[in-house]
């Protein structure tokens, strides 16, 4: 049966790249109904996501619901995401959060740290600090090469806003000492910043260090940024 439904299932995609959307949503449908184990909860998500995109956001519920009780390892959390970003955009907060929690929970390497980060940006967002900073963590613990440090910088600015310098620094050194090309010196930039306005110009002129010789895009502004501190 994977061979009939590999071959329904490139049907599908290659009518939606053609802009076909009722042919493909109709076959990604037939895809779902073979039961195809594999197959059918590819189609489940591609189907939904097709359906968000254009605005049925009833069927794209239930298409990715059905991938989400398929139990497929990998389409199971990737559609928890997509349902959760799909809630989010409909302003049903307790849903994407649900949803993002489920994807989490599912332990998936990059569907899990992916979702704690949004759901950090959903709660932050809500003013929810201290769910914010939970979600994050569990980012950040994930080791993720892009997610991890992408919530470290998210939590440091969230916690540089509340006034909590020493938070704020820690999640800052954190994304620093991931290395990521962008969210690394990011990071340096914005605790430059923080350590200039809290009286710390030593520790500000090493952060502005760190940028300009990352090389980063930020590194003009950086090095204009320490010299006004000499």
């Amino acid at each position: 049966m994977s061979g009939d439904g590999a071959e329904g299932f490139e049907v599908a995609r290659g009518l939606a790249g053609r802009g076909d959307v009722r042919g493909a949503c109709a076959a990604y449908a037939r895809v779902i109904a073979s039961g195809d184990v594999e197959y059918g909860p590819r189609a489940a998500v591609d189907l939904g996501q097709l359906l968000a995109e254009w605005d049925q956001a009833d069927d794209a519920r239930a298409a990715f619901a059905q991938a989400m009780e398929s139990g497929h390892a990998e389409q199971g959390p990737r559609a928890a995401v997509h349902l959760a970003q799909l809630l989010e955009r409909e302003g049903d907060a307790d849903g994407a959060r649900d949803a993002y929690e489920r994807a989490i929970g599912s332990g998936h390497r990059e569907h899990g740290p992916k979702a704690a980060f949004d759901l950090g940006v959903l709660l932050g967002a809500a003013g929810d600090v201290a769910g914010a900073r939970a979600a994050y963590a569990r980012a950040m613990d994930s080791a993720h090469p892009e997610h991890a440090p992408a919530a470290a910088f998210n939590l440091g600015l969230l916690l540089a806003r509340r006034g909590d310098v020493p938070g704020a620094r820690a999640a800052y050194e954190r994304a620093i000492s991931s290395g990521h090309a962008d969210h690394a010196a990011r990071a340096g930039f914005a605790l430059g910043v923080l350590l200039k306005r809290d009286g710390d110009p030593e520790g500000a002129r090493a952060a502005f260090d760190r940028v300009i010789e990352s090389g980063h895009t930020l590194a003009a502004e950086a090095s204009r940024q320490r010299t006004s501190l000499d």
